[in-house]
């Protein structure tokens, strides 16, 4: 190689190590940051910054992403971050505002709760258009993050509700104009629409029992179609990403790997 072919190498990998650095400097002045803030913001923070800071396939920095532990009482909700502690009372945000109590679980409650925590879950991950868990270990897999776990304390009757689907479909987020269904809905989704996703779970979300755990979850879905008895992956580059709700049994079944 002759003198000019070598000074032009080192002069691309100096600029390559400048850039780096620079990337790196920049992720954690962010990171840093927005970890100060909330939970919900800290995580969307960090996941911007690894889906950014890629070097080889892989970014120096981790998901800062909680699982968020709720539970419903008899009137009143309380939120943790700690697995098997009560935590503290958190408002229900409505559309007409906030709720600190209300006289007892019903149907709306009930649906506000869970679908106010997969809007947050899906804000926290970019809303589908960044993309996460893309490092190799998870590239074929239906990996999953979950961003809560709803549970009713055993004070609520045992029962059922009901109506979570059209309850997305009719009622905005608060102070938008927006519908739950219409926001989750956005994003990067080529593979299958998001209602085809919750169809094959659509018993979870028709009847949601005081007895089971309900989980709020980010999906990253890797399309795969059925050739001559044969699984051929359509794509890395069509992954969709959806945020889904899961109880025990449903859980284990579509997500191949769970990352917290």
């Amino acid at each position: 190689m002759n003198k000019r072919g070598l000074e032009g190498n080192l002069t691309n990998t100096i600029i390559w190590i400048i850039a780096t650095i620079l990337l790196l400097v920049i992720g954690m002045m962010i990171y840093t940051n927005y970890s100060q803030k909330t939970p919900e913001e800290a995580c969307r923070a960090s996941v911007v910054i690894q889906a950014n800071t890629k070097i080889g396939g892989k970014s120096p920095f981790d998901f800062n992403c909680q699982r968020k532990f709720v539970t419903m009482g008899t009137n009143q909700v309380k939120t943790s971050y700690i697995a098997g502690q009560e935590g503290n009372p958190e408002s229900i945000q409505t559309d007409t505002g906030k709720i600190s109590k209300y006289p007892s679980a019903t149907n709306d409650v009930v649906n506000y709760v869970i679908a106010n925590e997969m809007q947050k879950c899906w804000y926290m991950f970019g809303e589908g258009n960044v993309d996460v868990f893309q490092n190799k270990v998870f590239a074929d897999y239906n990996a999953c993050f979950i961003c809560a776990e709803v549970r009713f304390n055993t004070d609520v009757p045992k029962t059922e509700f009901h109506g979570l689907l059209e309850f997305m479909k009719t009622h905005n987020i608060a102070n938008q104009k927006e519908s739950y269904q219409a926001y989750l809905t956005s994003g990067q989704q080529p593979y299958k629409p998001w209602s085809d996703l919750v169809a094959e779970s659509s018993d979870t979300y028709n009847s949601i029992s005081t007895e089971d755990t309900q989980y709020i979850v980010f999906i990253k879905n890797v399309p795969w179609i059925l050739v001559r008895d044969w699984s051929i992956q359509l794509g890395k580059n069509k992954n969709s990403y959806y945020v889904v709700m899961y109880n025990d049994t449903s859980i284990n079944y579509h997500c191949s790997f769970i990352a917290n």
